[in-house]
């Protein structure tokens, strides 16, 4: 187990000592000689892709580099776990303030002028994405035979319906008895 040297990932460990998670972790080989394994994202993502190693890092960092060394079967087959819970972020203003007005207004125009998009993009990292699910699979006429034949009675059906009408306004409609 490693992870990637960040100031924020060093803090959460040493202060954490009493969680149940990070006691656990802890007590893997995530310490090495009483220190912490720090290596590269490069290093850690190729242990990774060897198995039986975990790593932790940001996604930013992490995420291109899986998406460029590991095939399709091994990023099916990843799991990702969250180290550090990620927090919620927002804005917060008193009731009745005059800016919550402002704030709404101004996340709205963020929005529609495509600023929010593009920061995201920008700082958050895509996931690379399992495509096995997404391949197209070939379907013959004996797979959708019963679409088919549920199709055709629908047909045939509306056909009739049809020509009941035909033959209803043909005898059976008052004004043209009348005009006999």
């Amino acid at each position: 187990m490693g992870t990637e040297d960040q100031p924020y990932t060093t803090v959460f460990i040493t202060q954490e000592r009493n969680n149940t998670y990070v006691q656990k972790i802890n007590s893997t080989r995530f310490y090495e000689k009483d220190r912490v394994n720090f290596m590269e994202p490069k290093e850690g993502v190729a242990l990774v892709k060897e198995g039986g190693f975990a790593y932790h890092s940001e996604v930013k960092t992490v995420y291109p580099l899986i998406a460029m060394t590991f095939d399709l079967d091994s990023i099916c087959d990843m799991v990702e776990i969250n180290f550090v819970t990620p927090g919620v972020v927002g804005l917060m203003a008193p009731k009745k303030s005059q800016y919550t007005e402002l704030f709404a207004i101004s996340l709205q125009i963020m929005a529609q002028r495509g600023m929010r998009h593009r920061a995201l993009n920008m700082w958050i990292a895509t996931k690379p994405e399992c495509m096995l699910n997404l391949r197209a699979l070939p379907i013959g006429v004996n797979e959708l035979f019963l679409v088919y034949m549920i199709w055709l009675a629908g047909v045939l059906f509306a056909f009739l319906l049809f020509l009941g009408e035909l033959l209803w306004y043909r005898y059976y409609d008052t004004p043209h008895l009348l005009q006999m």
